[in-house]
This record gives structure tokens, C-alpha cells and sequence, in this order.
């Protein structure tokens, strides 16, 4: 019996596992989360289901292996005589080990000193044997989210920034504004020089580029020889007093 016990706990460690559990185990779950209240869920020596609701009217409940407990571990030689107690504070259900037991308590795999809040689906165990916490309407069984912690927003530089810019601008005054086409956010989020990159016509009688130049009348940069009209060109840079 004992074999066949240490064998389904190593198959699957939660007791709320549906394919460790027969047709008839469900509809006990069932009909206990029909019920509204929590309840204890886990299996014993036979690794057969036990359940126990926890009842509201009750402010404490023992666990250990001595059957003058709540909840009897009488099989599990690994549990101490008063193992662990479960108190109900308001709507809340805590586990508590303050050196009631020799092995010590822990749920979720993490060993517990004084008082642990317990949530759904949260397991406990106490020597050999797992115990889950199941809350039917578990909606305020949530952990509080701690004050003032927000996500750490990637930084941009100063190009995404500029796209971005361009992208909402349109929506500054208005939701019912039309997008930014990528002509209107390139116009806007890049240097004239990289919006005009043009191409100036290399001379048929020199071999040197013509020395570019920013004209006041003119919003772009222009190179002297672009002016001249000429088909033959090749990309050229702007000079590095820029």
C-alpha cells in the first residue's frame, strides 16, 4: 500500500491533477466547488481522493497524523502528531508551522515559517503527503499588486523617438484624425540631407565632385552641378563642415 502511495505522489505532485482522478472524484470536486466554500483536496495511503470543506463557522483546523485532528494524516509516518494548523482570518484561510512539526511544512515547495496566506490551487505539504487549497470563486484570492510598481519601459533613440512623434501627431487634436503616411513621417523625422540625398552629374571634363552647398532659397541640399541638368550622376556626400 505504501509503494503503490510514494508511486502516484512521484507520477503527478497535485492532487487536483483530472487525469489522476476517476469519473467519481470529479463529480465529488464538483459538487464541493457547487458548494461555494473552500475546501482541502488530497489522497491517502490507498491514493484514494479525500476531500474536506472548510467550514466558515470555524476558526482553526488541525492537521496531523494523530486522528484526534481535523484532518487525520494517520498513514503518513512523516507527519508529526499536530503538524500544521489552518486559521481563517476574515474571508482568508493562512497555514501556520511554528514548530509544531519536526519536518517541517511547505507549500508550493517553499518551506513556511509562522503564518502563509494560502491561494486557489496553492499545495501544501506535510511530510509525504500533498494537500491542495481550492476556493470555488477564487476572484479575490488575487496577490495585491505592489504601490507605485509600473513595468520599466525600453528607452528609444532619438530616430524611434522621431517616428513615433511624427506617427501620433496627427492625433493631437483629434481621434478622428487620418494616420501619417511614411512620406509625411520620413519628412519630418529625418535631416534635410538624408531626405534630398540626390544625385549630382559628375562633369564629362573634370573628374572632381562640386562642392555642395546649403542655399537659403532652396529647403534642401543642393550640390552646384545637380543645377547644370546633367543625366550621368552618382550618389555624392555632403562635406564634413556640415
Amino acid at each position: 500500500m505504501a509503494s503503490s502511495y510514494l508511486r502516484m505522489q512521484h507520477a503527478d505532485p497535485s492532487p487536483l491533477a483530472a487525469h489522476a482522478a476517476t469519473p467519481a472524484e470529479l463529480r465529488e470536486r464538483i459538487e464541493a466547488e457547487r458548494e461555494g466554500r473552500p475546501f482541502l483536496v488530497l489522497r491517502d495511503g490507498a491514493g484514494s481522493q479525500r476531500l474536506f470543506v472548510l467550514d466558515p463557522a470555524s476558526a482553526r483546523v488541525t492537521i496531523g497524523r494523530s486522528t484526534g485532528n481535523d484532518v487525520p494524516l494517520e498513514w503518513d509516518t512523516e507527519v508529526s502528531r499536530l503538524h500544521v494548523e489552518l486559521e481563517r482570518l476574515g474571508d482568508e484561510w493562512t497555514a501556520s508551522d511554528d514548530g509544531l512539526s519536526r519536518n517541517g511544512s511547505y507549500v508550493n515547495a517553499q518551506r513556511i515559517s509562522g503564518r502563509h496566506r494560502l491561494r486557489d490551487g496553492d499545495v501544501l505539504r506535510v511530510g509525504r503527503t500533498l494537500i491542495a487549497y481550492r476556493v470555488p470563486d477564487a476572484s479575490e484570492s488575487n496577490p495585491t499588486a505592489v504601490a507605485g510598481s509600473r513595468p520599466e519601459l525600453p528607452s528609444l533613440t532619438p530616430t524611434q523617438r522621431a517616428v513615433l512623434t511624427a506617427l501620433c501627431r496627427p492625433y493631437k487634436d483629434t481621434e478622428l484624425a487620418t494616420p501619417a503616411t511614411n512620406q509625411q513621417i520620413a519628412t519630418s523625422s529625418f535631416s534635410p540631407w538624408t531626405r534630398s540625398r540626390r544625385t549630382c552629374a559628375r562633369s564629362s571634363a573634370t573628374s572632381a565632385w562640386s562642392t555642395c552647398r546649403r542655399t537659403r532659397s532652396a529647403p534642401t541640399w543642393r550640390c552646384g552641378r545637380c543645377r547644370t541638368g546633367s543625366s550621368r550622376g552618382a550618389t555624392c556626400s555632403p562635406p564634413a563642415t556640415w
